[in-house]
């Protein structure tokens, strides 16, 4: 479950894997593989295009990942949007998703 957190002047963005016994959208170990995932992907890459994980927290519920908070909205708006771009930027933002791809390869 993601939280935005407020700590004196920043804000933070948390996710957590949620509670074992909480009515679930996605498996619980599942969700707890992906944080871990999150960790092996910071040391791996600091592409400009992942949101800057800070922490990894160890909680009763699993770990809980501590991210610079970014500034966005959901996607369906940002879609749209995106689509009415000139297809130079559009181009230019999928080759900075391709060589982050490339790059966790």
């Amino acid at each position: 479950m993601p939280y935005g957190v407020p700590v004196g002047e920043k804000r933070f963005f948390l996710k957590t894997a949620g509670k074992p016994d909480a009515p679930i959208l996605i498996i619980y170990d599942f969700s707890i593989s992906l944080l871990r995932n999150a960790q092996r992907l910071k040391e791996k890459s600091r592409h400009p295009l992942l949101p800057e994980l800070c922490q990894i927290i160890a909680s009763p519920d699993g770990p809980l990942c501590v991210y610079e908070w970014a500034d966005g909205e959901l996607l369906r708006n940002a879609r749209d949007r995106f689509q009415a771009l000139p297809v130079d930027e559009i181009i230019q933002v999928l080759d900075g998703i391709y060589d982050l791809h490339h790059q966790l390869t």
